[in-house]
């Protein structure tokens, strides 16, 4: 059967046969045949997961609804692109695509006025030096030590840094108002969409701080039980989910 007989057949599925097929049964018929119809259903589907990851990147001078719909077009994006291939589920692979033009969506319509050309261009340098000391030291490097290798002024990197951070996802990076501080207490991560896009990142941090955060934010130990488990002490336990959740955000950034 030719793809243009298979799609029409699609086209000619009723409206209350899209709607009784689960989400991975019309995965199934777009990728056979992509019909406009099925791809619809699939858009609508996945509405609420835009309105979460809009809900993310909230309060930072663009409307939700803006957002919600640029994150839809992600979606539609990953929709056209996805294939089973890849490994893994479509969300995977939807939410890493949706972000990624959320963050176009604020270096298009938000920087421009809110950070300098300058900051810009000294990202991929600052980036690079973090990621050259961490690998060396084996723990966060600290501004100063950031500033030193980069060769810059210890206030630019923090004003990169701080660039940065404005557009980072809240639940990886920003916490609350009168949260304790993550080197201290637990930092949680919001289920969902947020551990669909983790879970695809986990594998690419250090056995160990990977090890961790399954127990922690899946298994859903406590940091006493996790030290117990691993054998060291509850503060280290602690500096190492606040080092892994660290990882874990600069690979969210990079990960468009």
């Amino acid at each position: 059967m030719t793809s243009r007989a298979s799609a029409t057949r699609s086209e000619r599925r009723s409206r209350a046969e899209l709607r009784r097929a689960d989400n991975e049964q019309l995965l199934e018929w777009w990728i056979a045949d992509r019909a406009d119809n099925v791809r619809a259903e699939l858009a609508e589907r996945y509405q609420q997961m835009a309105q979460n990851l809009a809900a993310r990147f909230a309060n930072r001078g663009e409307s939700r609804d803006d957002l919600a719909q640029v994150a839809s077009f992600g979606i539609l994006k990953a929709l056209d692109r996805y294939s089973p291939d890849r490994g893994g589920s479509f969300e995977s692979y939807a939410v890493p695509t949706a972000v990624g033009e959320i963050k176009r969506h604020f270096r298009d319509h938000a920087w421009g006025s809110k950070v300098s050309r300058g900051v810009k261009d000294l990202m991929p340098r600052v980036r690079q030096a973090e990621e050259a000391l961490t690998a060396r030291l084996d723990r966060s490097p600290t501004v100063a030590e950031v500033a030193a290798e980069a060769d810059l002024p210890a206030e630019t990197v923090d004003e990169v840094l701080e660039a940065r951070r404005m557009f980072r996802p809240n639940s990886l990076e920003g916490r609350p108002e009168g949260a304790p501080d993550p080197a201290v207490g637990d930092v949680g991560i919001q289920h969902g969409v947020d551990r669909i896009l983790v879970e695809g990142l986990l594998d690419r941090l250090p056995d160990r701080e990977r090890t961790i955060l399954e127990m922690r934010f899946f298994e859903e130990l406590n940091q006493s039980d996790i030290a117990e488990r691993v054998g060291v002490s509850q503060m280290h336990v602690s500096r190492l989910i606040k080092r892994a959740l660290e990882r874990l955000a600069t690979l969210v950034e990079r990960n468009e």
